[in-house]
């Protein structure tokens, strides 16, 4: 089953509480959050310290926290405190990769590496037994709209033809144009912001990606 997750790239409350309640509305199942600094990329959202509690906890979707952020682990805590099932973190931000597996097990969150466009799989392939899914970024990240690289397919193919269980999530620049593409090489999870959101109707738009995923 593959399943297409809203994402929501925001610096403002106000909008991160309507489009989980949209996303709640579609029948989606998790939503990912993203995070910027505005160091590990150049833009800045909201930080985990400063989303509204009330906002992340009123709603019925398993929340994902997608961190691009330098040192990750700093907003575990405060993460698992408001509720998030799933946390990926950048290995590309990371000098000790293993201590950050350990400190996420330690509030018993489902643990995603991620990678942007140029980093090799060969990477992560050292912690790829230890963490629960691995999150392929097929833009640059830090901002919605951006075009999908299409070498990212060659990245689930490999990770796929190595690993038949892993659960491969990609985020970035997808519509409906390369959706069928990247389900058929092996995702599993499909991350679509601005797919979804600068669409005329969000909720159809999210139905008709997911019934090209249907299978």
């Amino acid at each position: 089953m593959i399943e297409i997750i809203p994402a929501i790239l925001t610096d403002d409350n106000a909008v991160l509480k309507s489009q989980l309640k949209q996303a709640e509305e579609f029948g989606a199942q998790t939503v990912q959050i993203d995070f910027t600094d505005g160091k590990f990329v150049d833009s800045k959202t909201l930080s985990p310290d400063e989303l509204d509690a009330f906002a992340v906890s009123d709603n019925t979707l398993t929340l994902e926290a997608h961190l691009m952020v330098q040192n990750p682990e700093r907003y575990f805590a405060t993460l698992y405190s408001l509720g998030f099932n799933r946390v990926s973190a950048h290995m590309e931000a990371m000098e000790e990769p293993n201590r950050i597996i350990r400190e996420m097990r330690e509030y018993g969150m489902e643990i995603g590496f991620a990678i942007n466009p140029k980093t090799p799989i060969e990477d992560i392939k050292a912690q790829m037994h230890d963490i629960d899914f691995v999150l392929l970024l097929s833009v640059t990240p830090g901002a919605q709209g951006r075009r999908f690289e299409r070498e990212t397919l060659n990245k689930i193919r490999e990770i796929r033809k190595n690993d038949k269980d892993i659960t491969i999530e990609i985020d970035g620049g997808i519509k409906k144009d390369n959706i069928t593409d990247i389900s058929l090489a092996g995702a599993n999870r499909i991350v679509i912001g601005s797919g979804i959101w600068k669409s005329d109707n969000p909720k159809d738009e999210y139905e008709s990606l997911n019934q090209l995923v249907a299978i």
